[in-house]
């Protein structure tokens, strides 16, 4: 969901950018002590994926525009500071190559569906694969119900950017419900890919894959390769001889 220029005059761009700055800085110096090559590898596909599958873009009502949101697909494979930056890069070629939103209300759209998309919608996935048995069911229906409260969390955070810049054109009761019809289709979406990932490369699901920790998730899945590999030689092996 974007934000366009028509909110310019009201102020909240400044404020906007100051958000936006300070949540890339801060994902920033989190990502320099715990980058690695593989996550900058994940994010590089990410942000190319997410590009594209943003491109189908909806006005419904003057200054808003529906779309892929993508934070919670994004945050269940790279956690929420790498997708706060991916995020703000997909946003930045869309403003400037695209002309999407618009550069003055690009620092809103990055705060929206970075920080508050990918981070905040982190910690609602983490809270609630409390709640879920703790078996792959039980972590997609964890991120199907978070999905669905973060698309909803977003656009209560734009409803009310739009309020504050007197130019709201559309109802929130009437906005909640085009957002849940939305968050629906957003959850099914992200469910099938991370489910997919889940079966062929548990190892890139890292909020669900050995407690969320990547390192041991990586470790595990590595030696379960290293493993099944040596097994299969041993298995050949007493079949030749």
């Amino acid at each position: 969901m974007h934000l366009s220029g028509e909110i310019l005059s009201s102020g909240l761009n400044i404020p906007g950018w100051i958000a936006a700055v300070g949540a890339c800085g801060y994902a920033a110096k989190k990502l320099s002590q715990d980058a690695g090559e593989r996550r900058i590898l994940l994010m590089g596909i990410s942000a190319v994926f997410l590009l594209f599958a943003q491109m189908p873009n909806y006005p419904i009502a003057g200054a808003i525009s529906v779309h892929f949101f993508g934070a919670l697909l994004l945050a269940s494979l790279m956690g929420p500071w790498a997708t706060c930056l991916t995020m703000a890069v997909v946003l930045t070629i869309q403003c400037l190559i695209f002309g999407y939103g618009g550069l003055a209300t690009l620092g809103i759209n990055i705060f929206n569906l970075g920080f508050i998309g990918g981070v905040g919608g982190y910690n609602i996935l983490i809270r609630f694969k409390k709640l879920f048995p703790h078996n792959n069911r039980g972590f997609l229906r964890a991120l199907a119900l978070s999905t669905w409260i973060t698309t909803i969390m977003i656009s209560l955070a734009i409803w009310i950017e739009l309020s504050i810049a007197g130019q709201v054109k559309l109802g929130f009761i009437n906005l909640l419900g085009a957002q849940s019809l939305i968050g629906i289709i957003e959850a099914a979406f992200t469910v099938l890919i991370v489910s997919v990932l889940i079966k062929t490369r548990p190892d890139l699901v890292i909020t669900h894959c050995c407690g969320g920790d990547k390192d041991a998730c990586y470790a595990h899945h590595h030696h379960v390769k290293t493993h099944t590999h040596e097994a299969g030689k041993e298995h050949d092996h007493g079949h030749l001889y």
